[in-house]
């Protein structure tokens, strides 16, 4: 996933957690906010097709496990990311991992994450 397309800041994180509609299954979280003006947004960074910003943020629980589960758990999540950057939609997404998610299985996370954000409407048809 390109850096354009990665949510900085702190208050960015925390207006899209509580301002951002949530979903959630098996372990995984994604909150959304649609892209609006904000105070917080910067101009000219994540532009996508039509000139809207699409960020995403990826975080992981440290009850998820070790550093080096919870870096191997956010890369293939930025994998699946990156694979399906061309079809969502425009907006402020964060994609939390928790301590229930556990997968040995790419294509299971894959087929899982996707549901998710198609379920969120973050997915275009």
């Amino acid at each position: 996933m390109k850096r354009e397309y990665s949510l900085k800041g702190r208050k960015l994180f925390r207006e899209v957690y509580r301002k951002g509609a949530r979903f959630q299954k098996k372990g995984i979280q994604v909150f959304i906010l649609k892209k609006r003006e904000s105070k917080n947004s910067e101009e000219g960074t994540g532009q996508h097709k039509d000139g809207e910003s699409l960020k995403i943020g990826i975080t992981a629980d440290k009850k998820l496990g070790t550093a080096v589960t919870r870096n191997k758990t956010k890369r293939r999540i930025r994998s699946i990311c990156t694979d399906n950057i061309h079809k969502m939609n425009t907006g402020f997404y964060i994609i939390k991992a928790s301590r229930y998610y556990r997968f040995s299985n790419f294509e299971d996370e894959e087929q899982l994450i996707q549901s998710l954000l198609s379920q969120a409407g973050a997915i275009k048809k």
